[in-house]
């Protein structure tokens, strides 16, 4: 049996689509609002048993993998990577030589997330990362789920594992792990001696890092606490929100995200029970990032810091966000602390 079709076997269409839209009964079959055009009255009909959605107004339809390719705007190779694993599918790993390209650069990323989580969980130079962790409350079980990780105090160390898997240099560059130095005509690791929290985009697929500079090194650092991933070709930060594939389905039961700056914020959220939780990434909201939030409900809540960016960053969030019509709340934190604090 082909992947496809054991995907689309073990993948209920009504339970895949209810985490994107909302479905009511109709009859035999479901219906709801088109998500692929404005309508006021619900023309998209899903039906259980042939396992299909067709929207009469629009005239799109398929089955599950249509609508992740429309809803996400992606093709059916990266649509097969997504369910694959909410379907408890295994997919023959492919040869990077024969890969497609982006393929290929998520691939890196990957294996990027899993050397960084390694390094965290075993190695002794991370012992002070991990003695940071734990003090702000995250177990073990945390840092599995959120797969938070470690960059060694190392010029290429990352560098020599993913060449070893077969990935050269032009290519990890394009994923924005690398940085070239010109003069030297070689290739350093972008990220050291930081705590690396994975950003996904909305299907779990790891695109870029942020990076919090360790503990020792706070004081000596001239890069900034913070450190992201630059803007490639898997990572546009206008479109892009921090557990927003954690939070999607939460964010839609409850009808509401909280919004708030940084990726420690939102961790900290989740593991105390505050699952429609999203950070920013310390950047303002986009009009993008709203867009693609409005998908799941119309309701915001914001809760930034208290310092100048913070109401700055607030104050273009809310300016963004009536323009889509969006209902806007703001959370008040402490002078002098951020949600982090407040949560814990």
């Amino acid at each position: 049996m082909q992947p496809s079709e054991e995907i689309k076997q073990k993948i209920d269409i009504v339970d895949f689509l209810r985490e994107y839209i909302q479905l009511t009964p109709a009859g035999m079959n479901f219906r709801a609002r088109c998500p692929f055009h404005n309508e006021k009255t619900q023309s998209f009909m899903v039906s259980p048993d042939k396992q299909i959605w067709h929207c009469f107004g629009c005239g799109k339809g398929g089955d599950i993998f249509k609508f992740l390719m429309e809803m996400e705007g992606i093709d059916f190779v990266e649509a097969l990577r997504v369910l694959a694993p909410k379907a408890g599918v295994q997919l023959r790993r492919q040869n990077p030589k024969v890969a497609s390209e982006r393929a290929r650069l998520l691939d890196i990323m990957d294996i990027s997330r899993r050397y960084f989580h390694k390094v965290l969980m075993e190695s002794s130079s991370a012992k002070q990362a991990r003695e940071y962790l734990t003090k702000r409350g995250l177990t073990e079980s945390d840092l599995m789920e959120w797969q938070i990780g470690y960059s060694l105090d190392s010029w290429d160390g990352l560098l020599k594992v993913l060449k070893k898997q077969g990935y050269n240099e032009t290519e990890i560059e394009k994923t924005g792990m690398i940085i070239s130095n010109q003069q030297r005509r070689s290739y350093y690791d972008r990220f050291r001696a930081r705590i690396m929290f994975p950003i996904n985009d909305i299907n779990g697929n790891v695109v870029a890092f942020s990076a919090r500079v360790s503990p020792e090194k706070e004081a000596t650092e001239q890069m900034g606490k913070y450190i992201n991933s630059p803007q490639t070709v898997l990572y546009n930060k206008s479109n892009i929100l921090f557990a927003l594939d954690k939070a999607k389905r939460e964010i839609k039961l409850k009808d509401q995200a909280i919004i708030v700056e940084g990726q420690m914020d939102a961790v900290s959220a989740h593991v105390n029970g505050y699952k429609n939780v999203i950070a920013s990434s310390g950047t303002a909201l986009t009009i993008d990032q709203l867009t693609i939030l409005k998908r799941y409900s119309n309701n915001i809540a914001l809760a930034f810091d208290t310092d100048e960016a913070g109401h700055m960053a607030a104050d273009r969030g809310i300016r963004e966000a009536m323009k889509l019509d969006m209902n806007i709340k703001v959370i008040l934190v402490p002078e002098g602390k951020d949600p982090d604090d407040c949560i814990r």
